[in-house]
């Protein structure tokens, strides 16, 4: 998902990898990142995304919007096996019940909020594909917008876009810009406008 340009991945293509890891006798483990994006934009539970894998992780602190913390799903086995793991390695922590509170408050109240980031993300896009010389690497499906300029070091837009305090990620090839629950509508508008003058006054 995240290195196909935010990508979906449907049904066909989970259960594929399902069945190909089942002729092999090889587990399948999800990284779910964004997971509830990617639900959100098929119109599907998580849930039934998840069923096609052994185990599954996900952060809390992405667009779920907790200060720390992320999940691991599996079966009674595994879980008690990643435990024992956790404390060999040192991962205990003592007093976590807030931490927790904020998880359970994400899950349920965040999760249908993401559907806010995948439109903004869209409309986003939408802006910066219609101006000159920018092209999209891919159209997005989830809250990741990946575009090429060009005539631009890609390094350079980067450094002006954060003067104008845009922050994004210069990948070599593209650059990356996420929403998320401390982007709005008005947010949005602000980048495409100081994209569209930095691309109008050129490099």
């Amino acid at each position: 998902h995240n290195l196909c340009g935010g990508s979906v991945l449907d049904e066909d293509d989970l259960a594929a990898v399902r069945a190909l890891a089942d002729e092999h006798d090889l587990p399948v483990h999800l990284d779910g990142a964004r997971l509830f994006n990617a639900a959100l934009a098929l119109a599907v539970p998580a849930s039934q995304l998840a069923q096609y894998a052994d185990s599954v992780a996900f952060s809390l602190c992405k667009g779920l919007a907790c200060p720390v913390g992320s999940v691991l799903c599996g079966s009674e086995e595994f879980i008690g096996e990643a435990r024992r793991y956790r404390k060999m390695l040192g991962g205990g922590m003592r007093q976590a019940g807030i931490i927790a509170a904020a998880g359970v408050y994400a899950l349920e109240n965040m999760v249908d909020r993401l559907a806010d980031d995948n439109e903004n993300a869209s409309a986003l896009a939408e802006s910066l594909a219609s101006m000159p010389g920018i092209e999209l690497a891919p159209p997005p499906q989830s809250n990741l917008v990946y575009f090429t300029v060009e005539g631009w070091s890609l390094g350079e837009l980067v450094r002006r876009l954060e003067e104008r305090r845009v922050l994004c990620l210069d990948e070599g090839s593209r650059i990356r810009m996420v929403t998320h629950y401390g982007i709005d509508g008005g947010d949005v508008e602000k980048v495409v406008a100081i994209v569209r003058s930095l691309v109008a006054a050129g490099a």
